[in-house]
C-alpha cells in the first residue's frame, strides 16, 4: 500500500506539473537551437558550425526497466537521494555515507546499461534530469570537495597557470620565484585551500582544464539538447518534482522521498544569492569571470536561471548597461 502520509495527487495537480515540464522542455529546445548546440561523438562533430558540441556518455546515466526510468545524475543536485532509492528498489546494497561517500556513486555501476540499450531506454522511458541554481551547485561543489579539504595538488596546478608563462630572462626568474613565494606564503595563511577563483583558473583554464562531475556543466554532462528530458526537475521545486517523481514511479511503495546528504539543516534557507555573488563572483578578474562565462552560461538559458541578473548582483555588468561583454 501508498505509504498514508503522502498526501493523494489529484489528476489536475499532476497535469499541473506535467505542464511544468513541458514548459521547461520547450525552453531546453528553444535555447540549443539558438545556441547551435551539435552532438559530437569521439573527435567527430555531427555537423559543422560554431556551437557547443554534448556527448552522451553512458556512464552518466542509470536505468532501471523495471521501474521504466532513466536519470542522469550529477552531484550536489539531491543524486545521493535519487540514487540511493533507485538501489534500493533494486534490491541493491546502499552503501553507508559515513563509511566513504564516494562508494555510492560507484555503487551506479549496477544501474548503467550497455550501449545497446541505452538507447533504447533514453528513446521510451521516463526520462529524469534534476538540475539547481549552477551558482549555487558551483559553490557547494567547492565548499565540500575543495575548501572542506586542503588541496596541495590543485594548488600546484593554479601555480603553474599563475607563474609559467613568466618570461625567462634572470629578472623574469627572479619576480616569478618572488611572486610565488608570496603566494605560497599567504596560501599557508588558509591552509593551503585553494581560493573559489584558484579553483575556477584550474577547472576552466590552461590547456587541459580540470573537469569533475562535482562542477561540470549540466550541457556537458547530461546532453539535454540531445536527449530530451521528460521531466526536468529543479532543486528550487523539489518537493513538487520529486513528490510527481515518486508517483510516477510507484516509489512510494517502497521507501519515502529520502534527503540523505543534506549540507544544510532541513528547515535552514539556502544562503541567498546576493550574498554568494558578492562572496564568490564579485572579487574574480575578468579572465575568470569570462571562462565562467563561456562554461556555464548555457546552463543558466537552459533551465531558466537568471544569468544577467547574477552579473549585476556580483558587480561585473551595471544596471541598465546592455553592452557589458559578460551579458
Amino acid at each position: 500500500m501508498a505509504d498514508p502520509r503522502l498526501p493523494p495527487l489529484s489528476p489536475s495537480w499532476l497535469a499541473e506539473r506535467e505542464a511544468v515540464f513541458e514548459q521547461r522542455s520547450n525552453r531546453i529546445a528553444n535555447v540549443c537551437r539558438a545556441y547551435d548546440v551539435r552532438i559530437g561523438r569521439g573527435n567527430v562533430t555531427n555537423r559543422p558550425g560554431v556551437g557547443p558540441v554534448e556527448r552522451i556518455n553512458g556512464d552518466h546515466f542509470v536505468s532501471v526497466p523495471s521501474l521504466n526510468v532513466t536519470a542522469c545524475l550529477l552531484a550536489k543536485v539531491a543524486s545521493t537521494s535519487l540514487l540511493s532509492t533507485l538501489l534500493r528498489v533494486t534490491g541493491k546494497e546502499v552503501p553507508q555515507l559515513e563509511g566513504n561517500r564516494t562508494s555510492l556513486h560507484a555503487a551506479a555501476g549496477a544501474l548503467r546499461l550497455p550501449p545497446s540499450q541505452l538507447g533504447a531506454m533514453l528513446h521510451r522511458s521516463l526520462t529524469v534530469l534534476l538540475v539547481r541554481h549552477p551558482l549555487r551547485r558551483l559553490v557547494a561543489a567547492y565548499r565540500d570537495k575543495i575548501a572542506g579539504r586542503p588541496n596541495w595538488p590543485m594548488l600546484h596546478h593554479f601555480e603553474f597557470l599563475k607563474f609559467g608563462s613568466v618570461p625567462k630572462s634572470q629578472l623574469g626568474r627572479e619576480l616569478r620565484d618572488a611572486e610565488m613565494q608570496e603566494h605560497r606564503r599567504e596560501a599557508l595563511s588558509r591552509d593551503g585551500v585553494p581560493t573559489f577563483g584558484e579553483f575556477l583558473a584550474v577547472a576552466l583554464l590552461g590547456d587541459r582544464p580540470l573537469r569533475d562531475a562535482h562542477w561540470a556543466p549540466y550541457w556537458r554532462y547530461c546532453a539535454p539538447c540531445h536527449v530530451r528530458y521528460r521531466m526536468v526537475g529543479q532543486l528550487e521545486t523539489a518537493g513538487d518534482d520529486l513528490r510527481y517523481l515518486w508517483h510516477a514511479l510507484r516509489l512510494y511503495y517502497w521507501v519515502q522521498i529520502p534527503w540523505l546528504h543534506r549540507s544544510r539543516p532541513e528547515q535552514q534557507p539556502e544562503e541567498g544569492l546576493q550574498n554568494l555573488a558578492d562572496t564568490y563572483l564579485r572579487p574574480l578578474e575578468r579572465p575568470i569571470m569570462m571562462a565562467f562565462k563561456r562554461e556555464y552560461k548555457l546552463d543558466f538559458d537552459l533551465f531558466g536561471y537568471d544569468w544577467a541578473g547574477l552579473m549585476r548582483m556580483s558587480g561585473h555588468c551595471v544596471i541598465g548597461d546592455t553592452g557589458c561583454d559578460l551579458l
